[in-house]
C-alpha cells in the first residue's frame, strides 16, 4: 500500500465518521502542504510531496490539539 492509498483509505474511514470534521481537516492539510511545497520551491529545499504532505499534517494536528487544550483549561 502506497502513502497515496493509505492516505486516502485513513481519509475515507474519518469521513463516515465525522463529514465536516475530517473533510475540513484534510482541506486544512492539503492548503498547509502545498504553502510548505511553494517553500520548498522558491527556496530550492529538496522533498517531495509526501513529506510535505505528513509535515502539514503534524502542523495542523499539533495546533488542534493545543486548541483543544486551551479550551478545556
Amino acid at each position: 500500500m502506497n502513502a497515496k492509498t493509505r492516505r486516502v483509505s485513513v481519509t475515507a474511514s474519518k469521513t463516515k465518521a465525522d463529514p465536516a470534521g475530517s473533510q475540513d481537516l484534510e482541506a486544512r492539510i492539503r492548503a498547509r502542504a502545498f504553502e510548505i511545497f511553494q517553500h520548498r520551491m522558491r527556496c530550492g529545499i529538496p522533498g517531495d510531496a509526501v513529506s510535505d504532505w505528513l509535515q502539514a499534517e503534524r502542523e495542523i494536528r499539533a495546533a488542534a490539539a493545543s486548541s483543544r487544550a486551551r479550551r478545556t483549561s
